[in-house]
């Protein structure tokens, strides 16, 4: 019987230690996510799906469960300010619960210098602050992607310090505020990644690619580091400009904030430590799950949900591509052998509707291409002497190198022009001068693949010209046509500008001038048919 009650007490001492230790940590989150600015501000397109990318990572592997977590989808001042006191009184109740209260507010949409704009209200940061500075958590984190979201960093009750301390204990105490720019910038979302830039990145970090210490858990300081250099490098070319996210903390104690914990994460994708360059992870939708660097012999695991994944990994020969199904609870090897060679995609980073990308396409830019073929029909309206003239003509190019081209252009000319129109000189009515030209083209091609792009070339060959005498003027039949024509050299410098309608398909519109020289026939010179031409190209091909 002793031995029985002695058993007994044993399991119930186990039973509440491993309750003490799932009460341990309660995490709290309030996230929102706000398109609409107010009339003044032009709508986004990602704030909401930014907010609810950060709540499945914190839900996944943050500890952040349906009971503790709000989520605001385009709130009113008024709705978000209610959220604010109820969550308030969550905290405080929690308190008498687990030991040790995290509260985390995240917010994704407009912002100005002074607050953030929901509908066009403004709520002041120093309202947002006093709300998180009256939650009684251990540690409260605040972060906001928003444009000039770096003054609510720095307002007083802190400084910014050097990067957290690692230490296996995790006993900090405090607050942390992150915002996705400086006081002076704007925050860019992207059409390519569906999102904005740096919750893009720090949602990839927290999956597990900001792990830098391999022990399978992220930290708020390493989230941080990975989120600012990936922000930073793939905004330094936009139109806006590099974007600097920025931290400012006050905390006390030893360690660090651990964010997520992959081992809690259903399933992983582990991938291997052979593999290395730069890895995008889509799902069966074609969203973007995580983006980042790898270098060899580190192996990353990634915390991921179940189902199909297209994993593409660009290396210096080309883009390499790896199908993968990762099931429920399971950790999937990523491996060198499971990726093939892939065709390079048509681009289509249309920039945030600020204009915040670098590049510009229609929804169906170019392909960037080293080597392709065009043909292009092409009419020009050039003045000769004292007349204007119509030519008709085309060209057929091989793109080498993406960038320079190299092809046949010829010209004829199809309107009429009477020889007594040349130098003042007295001849029959039926007397006209015919005229055509061509020879080699060599063409440079200035950011081709982009949606208007600039090209300057040179055609070097020869031109033949004569003068033709019809016995009437609607009788095409020629008289003594071969031996009243002359040979001159012809060389036409141009400038032109062309718009990608489709992958397969350019408009141009050029300027040329075309100088001819040598060459006399019937008092006319190879030097009287030189002028200025005006073209439109019509380009099909492979750009």
């Amino acid at each position: 019987m002793r031995k029985i009650l002695i058993a007994a007490l044993l399991l119930l001492c186990a039973a509440h230690r491993l309750a003490a230790q799932d009460m341990t940590l309660g995490r709290y989150a309030l996230i929102v996510g706000s398109n609409d600015g107010g009339a003044n501000r032009v709508m986004l397109k990602y704030a909401v799906s930014d907010a609810n990318s950060m709540v499945s990572v914190l839900k996944e592997m943050g500890g952040v469960t349906d009971d503790s977590c709000s989520v605001l989808n385009n709130p009113s001042r008024d709705v978000l300010a209610s959220s604010m006191r109820n969550m308030l009184h969550a905290v405080k109740m929690a308190r008498n619960r687990y030991k040790r209260v995290e509260f985390i507010f995240y917010y994704s949409g407009h912002s100005d210098e002074e607050g953030i704009l929901l509908y066009g209200e403004k709520m002041y940061y120093r309202e947002i602050k006093k709300a998180i500075d009256a939650m009684t958590a251990d540690v409260r984190i605040a972060i906001l992607d928003s444009c000039s979201s770096g003054a609510f960093a720095r307002l007083k009750g802190g400084k910014k310090r050097a990067p957290f301390l690692l230490d296996a204990s995790n006993d900090m105490k405090g607050y942390a505020f992150m915002s996705s720019s400086s006081a002076s910038e704007a925050a860019q979302e992207s059409d390519n990644i569906r999102g904005s830039f740096f919750t893009h990145y720090l949602a990839s970090g927290l999956r597990g690619v900001a792990d830098m210490s391999s022990d399978g858990r992220i930290t708020l300081n390493e989230a941080y580091q990975f989120a600012y250099r990936e922000t930073l490098a793939r905004t330094e070319k936009t139109l806006n400009g590099p974007q600097h996210p920025y931290y400012h903390i006050q905390m006390t104690g030893t360690g660090d904030v651990v964010m997520t914990d992959v081992r809690k994460s259903g399933s992983v994708l582990v991938m291997n430590k052979n593999l290395s360059g730069r890895f995008s992870v889509r799902d069966v939708d074609g969203i973007l799950v995580a983006e980042f660097s790898k270098p060899y012999g580190r192996e990353i695991e990634i915390g991921i949900g179940r189902g199909g994944y297209r994993i593409v990994n660009n290396r210096d020969d080309g883009p390499y591509e790896a199908a993968v199904s990762v099931g429920e609870s399971e950790r999937t090897p990523v491996k060198d052998e499971d990726f093939t060679p892939s065709r390079k995609e048509a681009a289509a980073a249309r920039g945030n509707p600020q204009g915040a990308e670098e590049d510009r396409y229609l929804a169906s830019a170019v392909k960037k291409v080293k080597n392709g073929v065009y043909g292009a029909p092409t009419v020009s309206f050039s003045h000769m002497e004292t007349n204007f003239i119509v030519l008709a003509g085309g060209r057929i190019c091989w793109i080498m190198n993406h960038n320079w081209v190299l092809g046949l252009n010829m010209n004829a000319k199809v309107s009429n022009i009477r020889l007594n129109d040349f130098n003042g000189m007295h001849a029959e009515e039926n007397h006209l001068v015919d005229m055509g030209y061509g020879g080699l083209l060599f063409e440079y091609n200035f950011m081709p693949d982009r949606l208007v792009t600039m090209t300057v070339g040179m055609t070097l060959g020869a031109g033949v010209f004569g003068v033709n005498v019809r016995e009437s003027e609607d009788d095409s039949e020629d008289i003594d046509y071969a031996k009243r024509i002359s040979c001159s050299f012809a060389m036409e410098p141009e400038a032109i500008l062309f718009i990608n309608v489709t992958k397969f398909m350019r408009i141009g519109f050029g300027l040329s001038y075309r100088f001819c020289y040598g060459g006399e026939k019937d008092g006319v010179r190879g030097f009287d048919l030189s002028g200025v031409s005006g073209s439109v190209i019509l380009a099909f091909g492979i750009f």
